[in-house]
């Protein structure tokens, strides 16, 4: 999925998980969880430079996106799409999914749950989208 569909979906996302997580909480409080919300559910993604970095051993995707970081967030999809594999994407997510929550449940159980919520929320997206668009790329072959 795009960035702004993540951002989105993340920032509508967060506000019951953080109600269903914490319950009712002061404004001061809830604000900073939100933006940390949304930040777990659309940074996934930086993992895609990583990914492109240890496959092709140069920082080319990376230099791209610090030089006009507009185009890789409206592009981020395509600009990524034919150089990285779904199931090395899911893979990456998945391994994030499991040390970014682990690690935060050291320090507070309420965040951790907070943070799996949002990075499992992001890769359910992503197999959404990519299931239908294999399902659209069949019916276009089969007209």
């Amino acid at each position: 999925m795009e960035f702004y569909e993540h951002f989105t979906i993340s920032a509508i996302a967060a506000i019951p998980a953080i109600y269903l997580i914490y319950g009712f909480i002061s404004p001061v409080f809830f604000v900073p969880l939100w933006i940390a919300a949304i930040g777990f559910g659309t940074l996934i993604d930086l993992d895609h430079f990583v990914i492109a970095f240890i496959r092709d051993k140069n920082f080319k995707e990376l230099k791209l996106a610090l030089k006009n970081p507009k185009t890789v967030l409206k592009n981020n999809n395509q600009a990524l799409d034919n150089l990285i594999p779904n199931w090395s994407r899911y893979v990456s997510h998945f391994i994030i999914l499991a040390i970014i929550p682990a690690f935060l449940s050291a320090f507070n159980q309420d965040l951790s749950l907070l943070a799996f919520s949002m990075l499992g929320l992001h890769i359910l997206c992503d197999i959404y989208r990519n299931s239908r668009n294999l399902i659209e790329k069949r019916y276009r072959v089969q007209s």
